[in-house]
């Protein structure tokens, strides 16, 4: 499991979502044999070309509406709201925005 801060107390919420985000990025990442192809290397490793596809973006909406299960807390088992995956989907895009 990828963890980047530690421990979480000492991050801001903002910082722990970003962190989840990039979390359900790896996830997706290792999902399939095509988004490992498509994707060899990590979120910041990524070149600009990368990730400025929009077929990226749909990908990553799609594996949060469909594919991730939630892991823990209340909704375990359960898939993602729309408005839950469209908040991640926006994260990472502004993520990617403050990139270039």
């Amino acid at each position: 499991m990828l963890r980047l801060v530690s421990p979480r107390m000492h991050a801001s919420p903002q910082t722990l979502y970003t962190i989840n985000v990039l979390r359900l990025f790896e996830l997706f990442r290792e999902y399939s044999d095509e988004m490992q192809e498509l994707l060899p290397v990590r979120w910041f490793d990524l070149p600009e070309e990368t990730l400025t596809e929009v077929y990226l973006y749909d990908c990553f909406l799609k594996f949060l509406l469909v594919n991730y299960i939630i892991e823990k807390g209340a909704k375990k088992g359960q898939v993602l709201s729309g408005e839950v995956a469209s908040n991640y989907l926006n994260q990472l895009l502004h993520m990617g925005k403050r990139r270039w």
